[in-house]
């Protein structure tokens, strides 16, 4: 066989093997992707990941807002407020209604038949009657208008009673979003340190090994990770808690990371900026609408010392007897009061007791929403300052830090100083997340007291 020829069959044949052999090769690797996607989906998705959802704390207001029984059982009491002014309106509108009757009566068949007048309708052994019936409250002291303005304001009282429950249920989902964010944080922080002390026992240990530090200086950084493990353990547990908190708010397990907004500062204001927003606040004007049902309800009271006018009729589509030429009839009946004992003029005491006591009521809640708002005005303030001081505080340390470390390798400072300057950075950087992350919350904190709750902390848009 010559030398071409042997050649051709080798060609032919690693071609052979090649086209068998490449699709394996070729999806191996995707197959193996393809599971390690499998099993990574079991896992939470980490906040490094850059395709990783995040949930804002809009979205978890929405969440939390259709999860709220407390929200839900203020609206049905909004339902029982609609309730009560049908009632209400009830008492003015007139009653129509459509009778028949049939009387049965023991007579003989030769007794009254075919008689007329009274005796023959007396003595009938079938009377029947179909008739429709009028009634009709003409006055009753107003009475009637006053209890369907108090039914009015019971409504807008529920309505901002619904309102007020919503904006508390934003405080704390605000309340748990950012103690996760703040937890999350943490646990990076410490884990940085962790990680830093890690290297830097390993480069004690090659300095030893060189004779430019000692063995006590290693002893004295693992102490030092020992402490920072120790203390990353009770930050992941507290993020383990935040977590919960704000899972149990939203109705679902949160696998997401969380997006923090970016919050523009409020412009200083001035004490004298602060008065009369208290009257925006809606605990403030449902206490209002409290005190307006009681009012009303005084006006109510006293309208039983007026006449009652009613007007009743009938109109007959059949009758018999001697009556059954008559269409139609009606009654007006004036009952004045003249004197029955003394349960009016109590009603009328106690009504007006319970005004005076819901009038008390709303001027006490006016003035905590004024010392609400002047007292979250000043943490709001404070928050800024402090988060702003610590941001400068922590860039200075980490200066600090990466000078110390420059000057130890140089032998200008001891072990025990660069330790130091690693601690001092930790604490820093941790009481600036904290400083951050409740100046954030005490933002929002002080628009729900001044009556300034987001558009979206509303149970008209409750999806998420």
């Amino acid at each position: 066989m010559s030398t071409i020829k042997k050649l051709s069959i080798i060609f032919i044949i690693g071609s052979f093997i090649f086209s068998v052999c490449r699709p394996a090769q070729a999806f191996w690797p995707w197959e193996k992707k393809a599971k390690a996607q499998d099993q990574s989906s079991t896992k939470p998705v980490t906040p490094e990941a850059s395709s990783a959802p995040e949930l804002t704390l809009e979205q978890a207001y929405r969440l939390a807002r259709i999860q709220s029984e407390t929200v839900a059982m203020k609206m049905e009491e909004l339902n029982v407020a609609q309730g009560h002014l049908y009632q209400a309106l009830d008492i003015v509108m007139p009653k129509v209604n459509f009778v028949m009757t049939r009387q049965e009566q023991d007579a003989s068949k030769d007794v009254g038949a075919g008689a007329e007048g009274v005796g023959g309708t007396f003595t009938r052994r079938t009377t029947p009657e179909n008739k429709f019936t009028f009634s009709q409250p003409i006055f009753s002291g107003f009475k009637e208008f006053a209890m369907i303005q108090a039914s009015g304001a019971e409504k807008s009282q529920k309505r901002f009673e619904i309102r007020r429950a919503e904006e508390t249920l934003f405080i704390n989902v605000v309340e748990a979003f950012y103690n996760l964010a703040q937890a999350a944080k943490e646990v990076g922080i410490r884990e940085s340190t962790e990680t830093t002390l890690e290297k830097r026992i390993l480069e004690l240990k090659d300095r030893v090994a060189l004779g430019r530090s000692r063995e006590s200086e290693i002893e004295t950084a693992r102490a030092e990770l020992k402490v920072t493990e120790a203390e990353l353990v009770d930050a992941r547990r507290f993020e383990v808690v935040s977590r919960q908190l704000l899972e149990f708010y939203i109705g679902r397990q949160l696998t997401e990371s969380l997006e923090e907004e970016g919050q523009s500062l409020l412009p200083v204001y001035e004490e004298s900026d602060l008065s009369g927003l208290a009257d925006k606040r809606s605990d403030v004007r449902a206490a209002y609408e409290a005190y307006r049902i009681k009012e009303k309800n005084v006006a109510a009271a006293q309208a039983d010392l007026f006449p009652e006018v009613k007007l009743d009729g009938n109109y007959y589509t059949e009758r018999v007897g001697f009556r059954s030429g008559i269409d139609w009839d009606y009654t007006l009946t004036v009952d004045v009061p003249l004197f029955e004992g003394t349960e009016t003029f109590g009603n009328i005491k106690v009504a007006a007791s319970e005004r005076e006591k819901e009038k008390y009521n709303y001027l006490l809640t006016k003035r905590n929403a004024e010392l609400e708002i002047q007292n979250e005005f000043e943490e709001y303030r404070s928050a800024v300052e402090r988060a702003k001081a610590y941001e400068e505080a922590f860039q200075a340390l980490e200066r600090s830090y990466e000078i110390q470390e420059k000057d130890y390798r140089l032998n200008l400072v001891s072990n025990l100083d660069v330790l130091d300057a690693l601690q001092n950075l930790q604490g820093i950087h941790i009481d600036a997340n904290v400083s951050d992350t409740d100046a954030k919350r005490r933002y929002w904190f002080l628009r729900v007291s001044l009556g300034d709750a987001p558009e979206f902390v509303s149970g008209k848009k409750n999806k998420p």
